[in-house]
Order: structure tokens, then C-alpha cells, then sequence
């Protein structure tokens, strides 16, 4: 670690809380649905982005470890989701 690191951050980098800036190709249709997300949140498209991504880890952990998704409509359906 540099000293200029060093004093940024202390004696111990946190990487899982520093901000890295990303540059990333999505199709116009997605950006809409990002903004549209967004606004309905009252939040950042990066905080949807942030979100979908933790969303995305539960659901892949979930299956890896062989749990079931289910999901319960509003007349008590229920579904599993099935996943790749």
C-alpha cells in the first residue's frame, strides 16, 4: 500500500466499500427500464443497479446451495422459479 493509501483510507484498504467507476454497454431498452426503476424508487440508476446485483447474488447462491425460489402471487399461487 502507498502512503498516499495509506492516508487516504488508514492503515487497511476497505475495497468492499470503495466506489470503483464503470463504464458498461446496455441496450437502449434496458436503460429505460434502468431509468424507469429508478424514478419509481426515487433513487440513482446505480443504486438500482447496486440493487439488482445483490439481487442476482441471493438468487445464484440460493440455487447453488439447491434451494427453491417461490414465488406467491396476490391470490396465493404459488410458483418456482427456475433458474439456468
Amino acid at each position: 500500500m502507498t502512503s498516499e493509501a495509506a492516508q487516504r483510507y488508514g492503515s487497511r484498504i476497505d475495497y468492499f466499500h470503495m466506489a470503483i467507476k464503470m463504464s458498461v454497454n446496455l441496450p437502449a431498452a434496458d436503460v429505460k427500464t434502468l431509468k424507469l426503476l429508478a424514478s419509481k424508487r426515487n433513487t440513482t440508476m446505480t443504486e438500482v443497479l447496486r440493487q439488482a446485483i445483490g439481487t442476482e447474488k441471493f438468487i445464484d447462491d440460493a440455487h447453488r446451495d439447491g434451494s427453491k425460489i417461490l414465488v406467491e402471487d396476490k391470490r396465493g399461487n404459488t410458483r418456482q422459479l427456475v433458474f439456468r
